[in-house]
């Protein structure tokens, strides 16, 4: 599975180290976080819109938030509906 992926920024919360990612795949775009700590990198990656735009701001309100990969689900789930 080929897609593109854009880094968005970065933000620190306790040890963890997270970047913010917007993803595209075909005509879909979504948001991906990686979390660096000293175990390693651990990742996921969300497809929920056709609009860059829209992936570009979620991606963004994530990282001003310093949202981690445990909630990161939820509060998308959220937002779509």
């Amino acid at each position: 599975m080929l897609f593109n992926k854009v880094y968005v920024g970065e933000a620190v919360e306790n040890t963890l180290q997270i970047q913010y990612f917007v993803i595209q795949r075909e005509n879909f775009y979504g948001i991906g976080l990686e979390e660096a700590t000293e175990r390693g990198i651990l990742c996921d990656y969300e497809y929920f819109t056709e609009e860059q735009e829209e992936a570009l701001e979620v991606a963004k309100m994530l990282q001003q938030g310093s949202v981690t990969l445990t909630s990161m689900t939820e509060i998308l789930d959220d937002y779509i509906q």
